[in-house]
């Protein structure tokens, strides 16, 4: 039988949720900027190598939200075959 929605899926439910509330969130308190990487200033005159690991958490603008919300959303059924546990720990989301 074919499950719909997130359905069996809680893994790839909560990364579309997280993106979501993460994009709204970054929108709603201006910290954009944040979340834009340069290597030349930021990295190597600056020594902000933490921005590396906060570009991945949020999306700047709305397509980049939708495009990212799809691609899991369409991601859920390989979620469904393999199980939770394997996809969470896939390279497939890395």
């Amino acid at each position: 039988m074919h499950s719909s929605g997130f359905a069996g899926a809680p893994v790839s439910r909560s990364l579309v949720l997280g993106i979501i509330a993460a994009s709204i969130l970054v929108s709603v308190t201006d910290i954009k900027y944040y979340f834009w990487i340069q290597v030349d200033p930021h990295f190597w005159k600056y020594g902000q190598l933490w921005r590396a690991f906060i570009y991945q958490l949020c999306y700047t603008n709305s397509s980049e939200v939708l495009m990212a919300a799809m691609t899991l959303y369409s991601l859920r059924g390989i979620e469904r075959l393999w199980g939770s546990r394997k996809f969470a720990v896939s390279p497939l989301l890395q």
